[in-house]
């Protein structure tokens, strides 16, 4: 019995733009989106401590115990001294079965401004979830340019590689021919063999690493693993940054949570001040007060007030705490600022070096593919060794290389350039 298995594979031509719209569903930015919408309810959960709170309760006793107590009751007056007449009898003080519907509104109507503090603090809270949204989106976008600069370099380099190969190959044939007519060595031959051997295990290399990448991609763009990735962009060179706004995201999101920290330190300076709180109760039961047994309602109003007076020290070592919090964090903050800069700083200077090495690299590139081009003519002519054209056909390949690895390096060094901008860690 023959099983016949087909696999269809769906191509996809990626251009650069469209991976990094693709990134911006992923995942991680729909978790950022989440933690917005959790700080916002928690934000909503304090405005509502604002306002009074309704709770109502329902509850049934039993009681196996009544107590009673001993009432004398006047049953008749004596004829004779004409003194009143009474009688013992026991009473139930209450009634076994209880039932009670009750319904509590509460107001807290002074908490030391605790509650516009916290307010405050989950407003920042969200401001800093939602900027760190924006640095995760930025994050993705520099990690997906960077990956697809990679596998462009990675492509070219394959076909670089492949085009050395089948180089190699047609001067294997020419040192054959050479060789059975008596002008080369089969050591020639052998030796070239050999190099063609070394250059198909280094395009083995490319094509793996290029496999890694291209599965990256996929997987932040939330490509299905069935579906086949192609670069559609080309590997250009591109010498020129745009000057951009400087807006560090992090630094942002740092001040942020520093805005939060003053705000919960001023709580705490809250906890000294007194509480004040009130409330109304509807309560509907059965006995009504202790002695009918019959449905009846009444209300309740109460207003209190409640005041730490001491507490060895506990608010007092809460305050000195938060204000430590706030003082480490404005010290990061200090520090992040100045990174900031030197990082700019650092990245320009890494780009006009990235420049320069570009620059280098396409002046060896020509010389390197001139000097393949004489020496393939020489080596047919016989004037010069295998070994010669061999060195020849490594160096102009070591420049190709070098030259697409020029490219790319110079793109990631723009986007270092632009992350540092940002604030987007590049260590990935």
């Amino acid at each position: 019995m023959i099983k016949l298995i087909f696999i269809f594979l769906i191509n996809i031509n990626l251009s650069e733009k469209e991976a990094i719209k693709m990134a911006l569903s992923n995942p991680l930015i729909k978790a950022k989106i989440e933690e917005i919408k959790s700080s916002d309810y928690d934000k909503r959960k304090v405005f509502s401590s604002f306002f009074p709170q309704i709770s109502s309760s329902f509850s049934y006793s039993y009681s196996t115990f009544v107590d009673k107590i001993v009432q004398p009751v006047l049953v008749g007056i004596d004829p004779i001294t004409f003194q009143p007449i009474f009688k013992e009898v026991e009473i139930e003080f209450g009634r076994p079965e209880r039932r009670i519907l009750n319904v509590s509104l509460d107001l807290v109507l002074f908490s030391g401004f605790q509650r516009i503090y916290l307010l405050k603090m989950m407003s920042a809270l969200k401001s800093s979830k939602i900027k760190e949204k924006e640095l995760k989106e930025k994050e993705l976008e520099i990690l997906i340019s960077t990956l697809y600069t990679q596998g462009l370099f990675l492509k070219r380099a394959i076909e670089k590689q492949r085009e050395i190969i089948n180089i190699l190959s047609e001067h294997i044939e020419v040192a054959k021919k050479r060789y059975e007519s008596g002008f080369a060595l089969e050591l020639d031959v052998l030796s070239s063999e050999v190099e063609k051997k070394r250059y198909e295990s280094q395009l083995a290399d490319f094509e793996s690493f290029y496999i890694r990448i291209i599965s990256s991609i996929k997987t932040l763009c939330n490509i299905k693993e069935e579906e086949e990735v192609i670069l559609s962009d080309t590997l250009e060179v591109d010498t020129l940054i745009e000057e951009e706004e400087f807006k560090r995201i992090d630094v942002e999101v740092m001040k942020e949570n520093l805005r939060m920290l003053k705000e919960n330190k001023k709580s705490a300076y809250s906890e000294f001040f007194p509480k004040v709180f009130g409330g109304i109760d509807y309560i509907y039961s059965r006995p009504y007060g202790i002695f009918r047994d019959e449905w009846g309602d009444y209300f309740q109003y109460f207003i209190g007030v409640s005041f730490d007076i001491f507490d060895f020290g506990r608010r007092w070592n809460e305050v000195k705490k938060r204000e430590s919090e706030v003082k480490n964090a404005e010290y990061i903050l200090m520090f992040m600022e100045k990174k900031a800069r030197e990082d700019l700083r650092a990245s320009l200077e890494e780009f006009k070096s990235s420049l320069k090495s570009f620059k280098l690299a396409e002046k060896t590139l020509e010389l390197a593919r001139k000097s393949l081009l004489i020496s393939r003519e020489q080596y047919e002519k016989g004037f010069i060794s295998n070994r010669d054209f061999l060195d020849v056909l490594r160096k102009a390949l070591e420049a190709e290389i070098l030259y697409l690895s020029s490219i790319s390096k110079l793109k990631e060094a723009k986007l270092k350039y632009k992350a540092s901008l940002y604030g987007v860690s590049m260590n990935f």
